[in-house]
């Protein structure tokens, strides 16, 4: 158990995880007991290119917007500007958002540090901490969108994760209560679901 928590620490506190890097620090390496997951790069990149090229097109938009002087309400001027001006700020709320998530997209890009480990105890999710399998009641992929699917996990005490959790985390399982969703999310990681899902079930009931 001490040694898995140093492991912890250690990509805590930046180092890369993997397991030359493990070993070199001594700690035993045996990939049937241990799964270090990453964030997807490639999907990563993908999504970021994808949002800029929103936002530049939305620029584009509200330019042509700007410069057409449309009239939605002949003879209202009022309404007219009030409805012209409710669209701006719209869009300007929408390039903010994809914004936000292309800034986003940047520091997974250069995110060295595992997102998830997972061993014979449990599974330590980034801005949720370690978990032990005792305590998660359902581990189980979801859709997001298309093809896309995550990763949910229930436990059977909330108040319990809340608590060791970071700000992250705590937000996350603020808006999973209010939409009766997952306790903790994974998505955009470069394992497949089936493969952690697969190691859940054979770790879950390490009595029998």
């Amino acid at each position: 158990m001490n040694k898995e928590k140093i492991l912890i620490s250690a990509c805590l506190m930046g180092a890369k995880c993997r397991y030359s890097e493990i070993k070199r620090k001594g700690l035993p390496v045996n990939k049937k007991n241990r799964l270090v997951v990453y964030f997807d790069k490639k999907n990563t990149r993908l999504a970021q290119f994808t949002m800029l090229a929103i936002i530049v097109a939305l620029f584009i938009v509200l330019s042509f917007f700007s410069k057409a002087n449309i009239v939605f309400f002949p003879g209202f001027p009022f309404l007219n500007l009030l409805t012209s001006t409710a669209i701006k700020v719209f869009i300007y709320g929408v390039i903010a958002f994809f914004a936000f998530g292309a800034i986003y997209s940047y520091f997974v890009m250069i995110e060295k540090r595992p997102v998830v480990i997972l061993n014979q105890m449990g599974i330590w999710i980034k801005h949720y901490n370690f978990i032990p399998w005792k305590d998660i009641e359902i581990l189980t992929s979801y859709p997001i969108a298309g093809t896309l699917e995550g990763l949910g996990i229930v436990v059977k005490n909330p108040k319990k994760l809340s608590k060791q959790s970071n700000i992250h985390g705590k937000l996350s399982m603020f808006w999973a209560k209010l939409f009766n969703s997952y306790h903790a999310t994974l998505s955009n990681i470069d394992t497949p679901n089936e493969e952690i899902i697969s190691f859940y079930q054979q770790h879950k009931n390490p009595e029998k």
